[in-house]
Formats: structure tokens, sequence, C-alpha cells
């Protein structure tokens, strides 16, 4: 009797572990990955550019129509990131922008989070620059007449562009105190690109031509 009760309680005991086995592969395999990365299916041409020293411009353009928030997310060392805002897209808008007014120095990383319709998370790519702080340039007069007068007091790639972006005065690493003349732009507005190589750091701004 003694025999059969032993035998009994050790087919129940492997009958209860192997249900329980059972049910921990189901429940395993039920799990559904809730994020879609690198995504390209909710914006296109996602841009980073620091411009006034240290500002940070994210521009891009809605590529999927159901979506009406965009998260901004941002990363110092590229592992954590972290939700720096939330936009809400109006009805047809496709252009979308904003500006990152406290970066951190060094390396930034951006990326654009939404959820669509069905409510699946997608990530844009992401975009990465360096942020130096203030590379102490100066420029003036502007609006400017014949001269420019330049104060930078780091050696920096100085760029004039036109409204078509075609590069129209040209300066590698100037530094000190520098006089370029302008007198060949025609009246109109350009932009200054100011590139610092050793913080890999780039400043846009705006330059009236008389």
């Amino acid at each position: 009797m003694l025999r059969f009760l032993l035998t009994g309680f050790c087919c129940l005991y492997a009958f209860i572990c192997f249900s329980q086995d059972g049910m921990a592969v189901q429940s395993t395999d039920t799990i559904q990955p809730s994020l879609v990365p690198d995504s390209n299916l909710i914006v296109e041409s996602l841009d980073a550019v620091v411009r006034d020293n240290a500002r940070v411009f994210i521009s891009w353009k809605s590529a999927n129509a159901r979506v009406d928030y965009y998260t901004i997310e941002r990363s110092c060392g590229g592992r954590d990131f972290e939700t720096i805002a939330v936009l809400k897209r109006t009805n047809g808008q496709v252009a979308m922008d904003w500006v990152d007014e406290q970066p951190v120095r060094g390396k930034n990383l951006y990326r654009i989070r939404c959820v669509d319709a069905d409510g699946v998370q997608r990530y844009s790519h992401t975009v990465s620059l360096m942020v130096g702080g203030n590379i102490s340039l100066r420029f003036y007069p502007n609006p400017a007449d014949n001269m420019l007068i330049v104060r930078s007091e780091q050696p920096v790639d100085f760029t004039i562009a036109d409204a078509n972006g075609k590069t129209r005065i040209f300066q590698s690493q100037l530094s000190g105190l520098q006089l370029i003349n302008v007198s060949s732009l025609e009246k109109g507005v350009y932009i200054v690109r100011i590139y610092n190589r050793q913080l890999n750091s780039l400043v846009q701004e705006k330059l009236v031509k008389n």
C-alpha cells in the first residue's frame, strides 16, 4: 500500500511540474514587442543645427497623416533618452520644428517618437551634433555695406552663403581680427556659417547686405 501511495504522489508531482513549465512557456510566447525603432514611417528630413551659439534648431516633415503628437527625445551619451518636448500636429501640417534652448555641452543626440493610430510606438532615426558653447566670434556691421569686421578667439571656418545655399565667400581657419570684403555680394539676406573644427560646432547667423 505504501508503495502505491509513493508512486501516485510521484506521478502527481511530475504532472504539476510539467503543467507549470508548459504554462510558463506559453506565457513567454505571447509577449509581443510594442516598440518599432528606427522607423522611417513617421518623419522625413529630420535635421538638427546649432545656431545663436548654443541653441539647437530641430526640424522634420510629417510622413504619417494619422499621427497627431510628436515626442522629441534627447540623449547625452547615446543610451538613455529623455523627453524634452511634445508637439501637437494640426490638420494638414507637414513641416514641424522646435528649438532646444538648453542643450548640454558636448554631443547631443535627438530622435522623434510617436504613437500611430494602431497604438504602436515608433521611432525616427537619430541625428547627433556637438554643442561647444559660445565660440567667441562676432561679425559687424550687420547690415553690411562693403567691409565686414570679424573677431574670433578660436580658429574657425567662415562661410557666407546665399539663399540657395551657394557659397559666395569662404575663409578657412580664421582667427583674431579680420576684414572681409563683401562688396561683390548683391543686396539681400545671406547665411553666415561659423564652423569650429576642434569642437565640431556649427553656428549659423543671418547677414543683411545693403
